[in-house]
């Protein structure tokens, strides 16, 4: 698994939806669409969090301005995502979501997140069902969306490739 590029973002100790001094981290939306946040100017974005934002069938991957050279370039790569959530042992979490942006090869890129990233959660009943994974960088707006699925899974770390079942 070593060959696999990854992105290890730092973890937040808080609330979801609220920066370590309480502030809320608001998102106005238009559907699917972020027409408005106040995230990147939070401690998040400072310390480089990603942050995941849930609305209208959409994953919406918001993008420290820290990690952008380094994470870009790899889900460009991407044509589309499995996002995985299950029990996380090795970070001695019950619970965490893995993203795979999958470029058809053997080493595709991936990143673990902790719940705390995400405004809401998708559930056991999401299993299986296809979204929208689009990704948000402050200066760009939206600058990629794919399609995604949703699955549940016994742990993190998953890196399984999508198996369709009859």
């Amino acid at each position: 698994m070593s060959d696999r590029p990854k992105i290890e973002p730092p973890e937040f100790k808080h609330q979801p939806g609220h920066s370590p001094k309480g502030e809320t981290i608001e998102i106005k939306n238009n559907g699917q669409e972020i027409v408005g946040t106040n995230y990147w100017r939070l401690p998040e974005e400072d310390a480089g969090k990603f942050y995941v934002s849930i609305n209208a069938d959409a994953f919406r991957l918001l993008v420290p301005t820290s990690y952008e050279e380094k994470f870009l370039p790899e889900v460009t790569k991407a044509n589309k995502a499995i996002i995985s959530r299950g029990p996380w042992p090795e970070q001695d979490r019950e619970d965490g979501i893995e993203i795979l942006f999958e470029n058809e090869t053997a080493s595709p890129f991936f990143m673990h997140l902790s719940v705390d990233c995400f405004d809401r959660l998708p559930t056991k009943s999401d299993s299986g069902r296809t979204f929208v994974l689009s990704i948000w960088t402050k200066e760009g707006g939206k600058v990629r969306e794919m399609s995604a699925r949703f699955r549940m899974v016994p742990r993190i770390p998953c890196f399984e490739p999508w198996k369709v079942t009859n």
